[in-house]
C-alpha cells in the first residue's frame, strides 16, 4: 500500500506536466498567444472562465453529497484569503509565459519557467520543514546544474532580455501559488472543490485586470474550451499528488515538462534544438534517476503525512 501512493503521486505529477506543456503547446500552435499585455490579459480571462464553467459542470454530472459540500465550503470560507492570493499570483505567472510564447519558442519558455522547481526545494525546507536525504539533495543539484546550463547560454545569446526575465518572473509567481495550494491541501479540501474555488477567484482576479487595462477581447472558441478541458485535468492532477506527496519530491519530477515540452518542438514544430539543451536535458534526467533511485534504495516510502 505504501509503494501505491509512491507510485500514484509519481504518476499524476508526470501526466500533469505532460497535460501542462500540451496546453501550452496548444496555445501556441492555434495561434492564440500575443506580444500585447491587453490580448494576453482577455486570453486568461477566457481561459479560467471557462475552466470554472467545466468545472462547475462536474458537480451537476457527478453531485456531492450534501454533508461532504458543507464540510469543504466551511474550510473554503476559512481559506478565501489564500485563494485570493493565489490566484493572483498565477494569473500574473499565466499573463507572463503568455506573452512570452508569443515571441520565443516553447522548450526555452519552458526551461526557463522551470528556476520554479528550483525555489520550490527551499520552500519545502523553510516553510513546510520537509526533510532531504544526501542523494535527493545531490540529485537537485545536478537537475539545478541542467537549467543553469541552459539559462548562461539563452542569456548570452538573446538581445532581448525579457524571453529570460518575464519566464523567471512567472516562475517565482507560480513559486508561491503553488506552495498556497500545497496549504491548502493539507487541509482536507475535496480536490473539485478546490478547484471550482481556485478557478473562480481566477476569474474574479481576471474581470478586475480587465477592466483595469480595458482589455474586453474575449472569446470562447472550441479551442478556448478544448484547452481549458486540459488545463483543468491538469490542474487536479496537480493537487492530488501534492496532497500525497512533499513539495521537496514532487519537484524534480516537473522537470519532465523541459523534456516534454524538447519533444514537442522537435517533431511538431520541427526545431533544431542546440547541443546545450541536449547537455541540459542529459543533467535534468541524471538528477531525477537519482531521485528515484533514492527512494527505492530507502524501501521505506510511505505516504506523506500532513
Amino acid at each position: 500500500m505504501k509503494k501505491k501512493y509512491i507510485s500514484k503521486a509519481t504518476a499524476f505529477i508526470i501526466f500533469h506536466s505532460f497535460l501542462d506543456v500540451l496546453f501550452f503547446y496548444y496555445c501556441k500552435s492555434a495561434g492564440q498567444v500575443f506580444d500585447e499585455i491587453e490580448k494576453n490579459i482577455s486570453l486568461t480571462a477566457s481561459y479560467n472562465l471557462s475552466c470554472l464553467v467545466i468545472v462547475a459542470l462536474t458537480f451537476f454530472v457527478f453531485p456531492v453529497k450534501g454533508q461532504c459540500f458543507s464540510k469543504n465550503l466551511d474550510i473554503i470560507k476559512k481559506k478565501w484569503a489564500f485563494y485570493l492570493w493565489l490566484s493572483i499570483f498565477s494569473c500574473v505567472g499565466f499573463i507572463s509565459i503568455f506573452t512570452t510564447l508569443s515571441l520565443s519558442n516553447l522548450h526555452s519558455t519552458i526551461f526557463l519557467k522551470h528556476l520554479e522547481q528550483i525555489i520550490w526545494i527551499f520552500v519545502g525546507f523553510f516553510l513546510f520543514k520537509e526533510t532531504f536525504s544526501l542523494n535527493q539533495i545531490a540529485g537537485s543539484i545536478i537537475v539545478f546544474l541542467g537549467i543553469a546550463i541552459f539559462v548562461s547560454e539563452k542569456v548570452s545569446s538573446t538581445e532581448n532580455l525579457s524571453l529570460v526575465f518575464l519566464p523567471v518572473f512567472a516562475a517565482s509567481c507560480w513559486t508561491v501559488s503553488s506552495s498556497i495550494s500545497r496549504k491548502l491541501s493539507t487541509h482536507g479540501i475535496n480536490s473539485r472543490f478546490h478547484l471550482l474555488f481556485y478557478y473562480l477567484f481566477h476569474t474574479l482576479v481576471m474581470i478586475v485586470l480587465c477592466l483595469f487595462y480595458k482589455a474586453t477581447s474575449f472569446t470562447f472558441s472550441y479551442p478556448i474550451v478544448l484547452a481549458s478541458c486540459v488545463h483543468c485535468f491538469s490542474m487536479f492532477l496537480l493537487f492530488k499528488s501534492l496532497s500525497l506527496e512533499p513539495i521537496s519530491y514532487l519537484a524534480p519530477f516537473v522537470y519532465t515538462k523541459i523534456i516534454f515540452s524538447t519533444i514537442f518542438d522537435i517533431f511538431f514544430n520541427k526545431i533544431v534544438v542546440s547541443n546545450v539543451v541536449m547537455l541540459a536535458i542529459v543533467f535534468i534526467i541524471i538528477g531525477l534517476l537519482n531521485v528515484i533511485a533514492d527512494r527505492i534504495r530507502k524501501g521505506n516510502g510511505k505516504r506523506y503525512e500532513n
